[in-house]
């Protein structure tokens, strides 16, 4: 049989081509969740593995403080942003740039909150925390648009 193009997809080879090609109707949750949740969080957790490095080579101790609140209020951002993004990206790429605006709106006011609860409730250092989230939040950030770029359509097909 010979290949055809992404026109003619043949029915019996269409699961070959849905984890190559991107999306150009609505997804299905298990792809969305391998091709962009994942490789966010797997971003942030590698972002957070270098900080603590870099902690545990300075040896102040103080910054651990830092570095678990930097952490959990990063990942609880990047939740509250992935969840708008993933609904619209399932219901179709138009649909995407508005819950990736929605999304990018509550990882903004997320992160600020998280930050300024940990300071003002908690007690952590201000310095230490904010420090230790910026490589987070532009390491989720960076990762999130990639991702997305992969999964939407691409022109002159």
């Amino acid at each position: 049989m010979p290949l055809r193009t992404d026109k003619n997809v043949c029915p019996t080879r269409l699961s070959n081509t849905l984890s190559t090609t991107p999306l150009s109707t609505p997804a299905q949750p298990q792809r969305i969740i391998a091709r962009l949740v994942l490789p966010v969080l797997g971003t942030i957790l590698a972002t957070a593995a270098l900080s603590a490095g870099a902690i545990a080579i300075s040896g102040r101790q103080a910054w651990w403080a830092g570095w678990t609140t930097a952490l959990v209020v990063s990942l609880f951002a990047t939740g509250l942003s992935l969840a708008p993004l993933v609904l619209g990206v399932r219901a179709g790429p138009q649909t995407a740039a508005y819950g990736y605006l929605a999304g990018a709106v509550a990882r903004v006011l997320a992160t600020i909150f998280g930050v300024l609860a940990a300071v003002f409730v908690f007690r952590v250092s201000a310095f230490a925390t904010l420090v230790l989230i910026l490589p987070l939040y532009f390491a989720a950030l960076i990762a999130e648009c990639t991702a997305l770029w992969k999964l939407m359509p691409r022109g002159g097909n």
